[in-house]
């Protein structure tokens, strides 16, 4: 057990591990003294991205490839009485048919992978495999089905109704009751309070809007089976399958270097891929399944719509007093994923200090498609609610947003009772106050047609899984470095950052180091899957360890030529040196030449999160915004996004990072919204002219990203998440913008011009 210190924070004493455990020999980085890590470095796969030589799962076609089409179901709820696919079959080019009928592989303990009974429109009914792809789409329209059509339930709030159509056997609440968090008395805390404010909210669902379509090709050879699958992470996919296939994870290869979007709908299989392996293997050939458009909003999964019910108790001093939070989300008709159907209340539990509170989530089963984890999966329901909440508090006790905020800050983690690592989140509210030109809001003109207005809003992400995650260095006689890492290139830098971190740890200039990925055969378990922010705080660190272990080598080659000692050599540009005389140096390669046809190679693992801390990042966002009173539009004109995420490796990345994140909030906040049939439960915008997304004119003409850096002592590079947290905090800020602007709040996301106009008619 590591050795142990006491700290104290509010008047509580806090047991915890000391930083070198987590160092394992390793020094302390000294941001004065980084080559590598800390500078802006422009992304190596980028010119690979934009000139098209990057190879994504969609480009692959093999020699005597067939292609996959699914017939999907038109009800929301019903049972197969017949089915009939003798057309289908007869017709020439198709190579094989699955339905439930003659295909009983199963997907999860209730359901198979093609089933009788179908709970949602757009279900597989069918899977066509033909010579080409316009055979099968011609095969597909030949399957004949007949429907017994059952009652559906849509709405989740009439789901939870005694008389609706029962979903589970338990009911339609999953697991037959909601899930409570309890700290303190609330009645108590309720009681104490000099103001008590009610209020409800909705969020709306949101699709992930991947630019690369969902979808795989599959190969078995020889009792090996391939797959090139777009996925957030190869070895997770890859450990899915074998269990799904009954395979050993030796015969299971997933390739994916480059994927077109996940943002979380990618993280892990769908039963599609299993699918396609049973067509695979029936026909001997490869198989290509790939959604269009249409199927990637109906079935691909999303963001949940949410119902948020909320009564907040403060005194007139600005203490808040209790905070009772009740979620309500759809979470489609089965068991899997219905956990993230209302997880939006994890950060009311966490982001303030308050004695009281409680917390109940309802995810309610409906014949709709289930939620999937959409980029800040929880916290961005959560935030957009909770952070107009705190708004209107404020309003009622006569104070400023951000010193509202700044006063009810939590100083530790209250539900782990643990401290964090690093909190910088007061800091981010008065930097980015002073970067904003923040000030306490005040009516803007009442004769003006276009009104502006000024928003702020915390950000609060839960930090990173201490899982596990290792890495692989290996360095020629040339002095160069090869680093072999786990992972799928999402889109996020990942293959970049983790370079510089290689590059720093080993001594050498970036442009000596590359990074083999993207194949789960040949590379180490350096992620499971790219989710929850966590890519480079979980993968970074055993990068860290393997070229440290590289490192401990090369020192003793070069204190070799050197006539040193290993500890009075230091590694530094490529060039090595004895640290008391520097002009004792030598050119590495010099060293490593002598290895001849040898390798070093140095390997590594992530060590647990310091014992005894939580991980979690912070950030405040503020917004401004122009609200068109006769059309109803708003107009995001200028934002400011400040964020603690520890260590930024990459500023230049780190900033795209926030910038991404803020637009997806900004989208969520003003412009998706679903047109789902209340009564059928069909999805009916389902493309991008009728499903509104942000463009470069929506977005203002500056999302400025701002960082708090503090020293994240958990782990050895002193990072922790950034991708997901932007968006958390923008949809409350532009929110709180938009009631500035027009002196009426608008509960409803998104802040649509119908929404907006509504609630200036309430107004007049």
């Amino acid at each position: 057990m590591a050795e142990q210190t006491e700290i104290r924070i509010d008047g509580k004493t806090f047991k915890v591990a000391k930083r070198e455990a987590i160092l394992e020999g390793m020094p302390e980085w000294k941001s004065s003294e980084l080559n590598v890590v800390g500078k802006r470095i422009a992304r190596t796969m980028g010119p690979d991205n934009v000139t098209g030589r990057a190879k994504y799962a969609y480009d692959v076609y093999l020699q005597g490839m067939l292609y996959a089409k699914v017939l999907r179901s038109p009800h929301a709820h019903a049972r197969i009485k017949k089915i009939d696919t003798s057309k289908a079959e007869a017709l020439p080019g198709v190579r094989g048919v699955i339905t439930y009928q003659n295909t009983k592989r199963k997907w999860d303990d209730e359901r198979n992978i093609l089933n009788e009974t179908v709970k949602m429109a757009g279900e597989e009914v069918a899977v066509v495999a033909a010579e080409s792809e316009t055979t099968a789409e011609d095969a597909r329209a030949l399957i004949e089905v007949e429907y017994e059509v059952l009652p559906a339930v849509v709405d989740p709030e009439k789901a939870m109704q005694p008389n609706a159509p029962k979903l589970q056997p338990y009911g339609n609440v999953f697991g037959g009751k909601p899930q409570v968090y309890n700290r303190g008395d609330v009645e108590k805390g309720f009681a104490e309070a000099d103001i008590i404010h009610e209020q409800r909210y909705t969020t709306a669902y949101q699709q992930h809007a991947c630019m690369e379509l969902h979808g795989c090709v599959a190969q078995w050879e020889r009792g090996q089976f391939t797959m090139w699958d777009t996925n957030q992470g190869i070895h997770l996919s890859k450990d899915l399958l074998a269990l799904k296939l009954g395979l050993p994870i030796t015969k299971v290869r997933v390739i994916n270097e480059h994927t077109g979007g996940g943002f979380g709908s990618k993280t892990g299989i769908y039963p599609y891929h299993l699918m396609v392996a049973e067509l695979a293997k029936k026909t001997g050939r490869p198989v290509r399944l790939f959604m269009d458009r249409n199927e990637e909003f109906v079935v691909a999964m999303n963001r949940p719509y949410t119902v948020q019910y909320y009564k907040g108790g403060v005194k007139r001093d600005g203490t808040l007093t209790a905070l009772y939070h009740r979620v309500i989300g759809q979470a489609g008709p089965y068991k899997e994923n219905a956990i993230w159907a209302a997880r939006a209340s994890e950060d009311t539990e966490e982001v303030y200090h308050c004695a009281n509170v409680r917390a109940e989530k309802y995810h309610v089963h409906n014949n709709v498609q289930a939620p999937r984890p959409c980029r800040a999966p929880g916290g961005t329901e959560n935030m957009f609610t909770l952070e107009q909440l705190m708004d209107e508090l404020a309003e009622k006790v006569g104070m400023d947003p951000v010193e509202f905020r700044k006063k009810n800050a939590a100083r530790y983690d209250q539900v782990a009772n643990k401290p964090w690592g690093s909190n910088g989140y007061v800091q981010c509210l008065e930097t980015g106050a002073k970067e904003f030109g923040w000030k306490t809001p005040s009516p803007g003109k009442p004769d003006a047609r276009k009104k502006r207005g000024i928003g702020c809003s915390s950000v609060f992400w839960h930090g990173n899984q201490s899982e596990q995650s290792q890495a692989v260095v290996i360095v020629h006689p040339d002095a160069t470095a090869e680093l072999l890492a786990g992972i799928s290139g999402i889109g996020v830098g990942a293959e970049t950052i983790l370079v510089q971190i290689a590059a720093e740890e080993l001594g050498l200039p970036m442009e000596s180091v590359r990074i083999t990925y993207g194949d789960s055969q040949g590379t180490p378990y350096t992620l499971n899957a790219a989710y929850g922010s966590r890519t480079t705080a979980l993968s970074g660190p055993g990068v860290r360890a393997a070229a440290h272990d590289a490192r401990r080598q090369l020192l003793k080659l070069a204190a070799a030529r050197l006539r040193a000692k290993p500890e009075e050599v230091e590694i530094r540009e490529g060039k090595a040196f004895v640290k008391a005389d520097p002009k004792r140096s030598i050119p590495l390669r010099e060293a490593t030449r002598r290895i001849g046809r040898e390798l070093i190679i140095g390997t590594g693992k992530r060590p647990p999160n310091l014992d005894g801390y939580e991980v979690d990042a912070f950030g405040a966002a503020f917004a401004e915004v122009e609200v068109d009173t006769v059309t109803g539009e708003v107009k995001l004109l200028r934002a400011v996004s400040v964020h603690d995420s520890g260590r930024i490796i990459n500023p230049r990345t780190a900033e795209n990072q926030v910038q991404g994140g803020f637009i997806w909030g900004v989208g969520a906040a003003l412009f998706e919204d679903r047109v789902l049939d209340p009564h059928r439960g069909i999805h009916l915008n389902t493309n991008f002219n009728e499903y509104r997304l942000p463009t470069a004119l929506d977005v203002g003409d500056e999302i400025k990203a701002v960082f708090v850096e503090t020293d994240e002592i958990t782990n050895s590079i002193g990072a922790k998440a950034l991708g997901e947290p932007p968006t958390t905090g923008a949809g409350a800020a532009i929110a709180n913008a938009v009631y500035h602007a027009i002196g009426i709040r608008v509960r409803n996301y998104p802040i649509t011009p119908a929404r907006v106009l509504e609630a200036l008619r309430r107004k007049a």
